[in-house]
């Protein structure tokens, strides 16, 4: 046995071994944050409400308790960090091999009890993007299943005596105490109690260490905390199930065993395969909205029909199971159709890592229906489902990376500056590594001269009005790589950790890996700090003509009024001496296609208690249709002749010569009244 559990882990730590040093990102830093956190509270204080800390995240305050995630994944990076004195990547995922290791001493007794072959059984499982990929990150998902597939494998083997009991207690308490997902075993042991009668065997005292740590954690939620444990569950029903229970399909087809050769295992009759080419042609129709290009478009829709052969399949094996009183059919079945659908109606958002429980009914059911195709097939769908994940893990190991150049690369070009930002994942880590200060919602802490970073992929939060109308562009950063796949990518429609991102676990893609945005902060803008309060009319219905937006342009950030036409935004304003009106103009970058209509007239009017409205400005510009037109206008206007006097003035955009709105995208670039400086 030993051996060849040690020959599985050997030959995936082999594949893995370049990727020991990955850098932290997605939620890799809030479970070592916590950690720190509850290390404090139990190693220096001894204290019992581990949870009281105040933390920062998404933009907020909040108390730890508040995020209501099981406490096993913080414990242990706790006891890791102050074990070790350390927090590097390496250790880290070295030290986090031991749940593959967890991992694959479960499958060995799991496939022994379904009479499968343990090497193809656990390789083919544990080589999947979705137990490869994320057995790389520092997060509870391949932490909480590697107990929980321990605990289940020990189960079925319904070994008797009192050590095999204590050690499925043990595995399945802290499985449910990593991960809310692990609450299906409870079902599970039911169920499978149920179909072979095993009440006096091991039945449910398998259930009691885990049913007194569940009972325990919700108690001392409610009374220390006055809290329910799982807010964050019923927090997500009915929150986009539709793209939640899509994105769950792509990732079954896509990220799972290589498709083809889902395929070959799941198509065995001329019905499967008529039943097969219905659902690709309806998930052409849903891929073409949800990926960028020719190649995408037909990925997406080859995972998305995938996916839902294989729900057939398992639904059908399960129907057969019934007829030909196959119990373990039947027990698979149920468990693969159950967690979808929980899944579906519990989780916050799709995400890869979250299908990791799905994985033992479908590789039984893969086994089962390609039984008959020998060891050839066996080792190639071994070969190029490990290669798929080796691939899917260089995009995320250069998407992870790009973070941490990000943080060097800013320290080094504003040495001098104080430097705050706004994001998360791994971004916020190495930011804070660096000394960066996080900014809340409410923040304007920043002094004249700081330098505010702001990313656009990790979770950037919208700034207060007041710290906003503090911002001034500076410069923006791209990162890029030719590698051509990307992880987490909206351009490129990737969603690997959430379907928000896209419903392909992955995209072939040379979009750029990140943007980031270098503000610096100055005097109060007038205009941005006002625009709640100046006199909007509108002829748009539908949505908010007018908002405060950061747009970047050529490698130039700059915030932006939005003004979407036919709108006019008056400001009433005493103008000093010597002024003038400095600002750009130019549509939304993502509207540039002549696909898309045509261009916007702004205008900007004057007017006095005295006198009628005096057109000061007017330009038409296309740059849908008109390259030249793709750049910030910068342009002034003198209002030294208004000088001392209280005037108001008029933004104005319309819809341009033929009348056409549609996509009219148009911005107001940091409009700002200053001083001419005399000579």
């Amino acid at each position: 046995m030993a051996k060849k559990i040690f020959l599985v882990f050997s030959l995936i730590v082999f594949f893995q071994i370049s990727f020991f040093n990955k850098p932290y990102n997605i939620d890799d830093w809030a479970f070592i944050r916590g950690g720190e956190v509850i290390g404090k509270r139990i190693f220096l204080h001894g204290e019992t409400s581990l949870l009281d800390e105040t933390i920062k995240c998404l933009g907020i305050k909040a108390k730890m308790y508040e995020t209501s995630h099981p406490l096993f994944p913080f414990i242990f990076t706790s006891f890791l960090i102050n074990t070790l004195k350390t927090e590097k990547e390496l250790t880290f995922h070295l030290v986090f091999l031991i749940f593959i290791l967890i991992a694959g001493t479960g499958l060995y007794f799991l496939s022994e009890s379904l009479n499968l072959n343990y090497y193809y059984f656990s390789i083919i499982l544990i080589s999947t993007p979705i137990f490869f990929v994320n057995s790389l990150d520092v997060m509870s998902d391949i932490m909480g299943f590697a107990f929980f597939i321990l605990g289940m494998s020990l189960f079925f083997t319904g070994k008797k005596g009192i050590l095999n009991l204590i050690l499925i207690n043990i595995a399945f308490s802290i499985a449910i105490f990593s991960v809310y997902q692990s609450l299906i075993l409870f079902f599970l042991v039911f169920l499978y109690a149920l179909l072979f009668r095993k009440y006096r065997d091991l039945g449910v005292y398998v259930l009691i260490l885990p049913t007194i740590v569940l009972i325990s954690w919700l108690l001392y939620y409610t009374f220390v905390y006055h809290k329910f444990a799982f807010k964050v569950l019923y927090t997500h029903l009915n929150f986009r199930p539709i793209s939640r229970g899509l994105s769950y399909f792509s990732y079954i087809g896509g990220a799972s065993i290589f498709f083809p050769f889902l395929l070959i295992a799941f198509i065995k009759r001329w019905r499967d395969l008529g039943i097969y080419s219905v659902l690709w042609v309806f998930s052409i129709y849903i891929s073409k909205n949800n990926a960028v290009g020719l190649i995408n478009i037909v990925m997406l829709s080859l995972f998305l029909s995938t996916g839902f052969l294989v729900l057939y399949k398992i639904i059908e094996m399960g129907i057969k199971g019934i007829i030909n009183s196959d119990k373990m059919y039947i027990f698979f079945s149920i468990w693969g159709v159950l967690y979808l659908l929980l899944a579906v109606i519990f989780l916050p958002f799709g995400a890869v890592r979250y299908t990791v429980y799905f994985l033992p009914p479908l590789i039984f059911f893969f086994m089962k229906e390609s039984s008959n195709r020998g060891k050839v097939f066996y080792i190639a769908t071994i070969m190029f489902t490990l290669i798929s994940s080796v691939f899917i893990e260089i995009g995320n190991y250069q998407y992870s990376k790009v973070y941490k150049d990000v943080a060097n690369n800013i320290f080094k070009k504003y040495t001098n500056s104080n430097i705050w930002f706004t994001g998360e994942w791994g971004f916020r880590w190495y930011m804070e590594e660096k000394g960066a200060r996080y900014l809340l919602k409410t923040d304007n802490l920043p002094q004249n001269g700081d330098i505010v970073v702001i990313p656009k992929l990790p979770c950037p939060q919208i700034l207060s009005d007041s710290l906003n109308a503090r911002l001034y562009g500076m410069k923006s950063y791209t990162y890029n790589s030719k590698f051509p796949i990307r992880v987490m990518n909206r351009e490129a429609k990737a969603g690997f950790y959430s379907d928000e991102f896209g419903l392909l676990p992955y995209s072939i893609s040379t979009v750029p890996l990140e943007h980031i945005l270098v503000f610096r902060v100055g005097g109060i803008n007038y205009f941005f700090l006002t625009l709640k309060n100046a006199k909007v009319k509108t002829d748009v219905r539908g949505f908010k003509p007018v908002s405060t937006q950061i747009w970047e342009i050529k490698n130039i950030p700059k915030n932006v009024i939005f003004e979407h036409p036919t709108t006019s935004i008056s400001y009433k304003i005493k103008i000093p001496k010597d002024a003038k009106l400095s600002f750009s103009i130019a549509l939304k970058p993502d509207v540039w296609s002549s696909k898309k209509g045509d261009g916007v007239e702004f205008i900007i009017k004057l007017g006095t208690r005295n006198s009628e409205l005096r057109t000061l400005f007017s330009k038409y510009i296309d740059p849908k249709n008109n390259p030249e037109d793709r750049k910030w206008h910068n342009e002034e206007v003198d209002l030294s002749e208004y000088g001392g006097k209280e005037i108001t003035l008029t933004f104005i955009t319309t819809c341009g010569p033929k009348g056409n709105c549609n996509y009219d995208w148009a911005g107001w670039g940091e409009p700002e009244i200053t001083v001419n400086e005399k000579n």
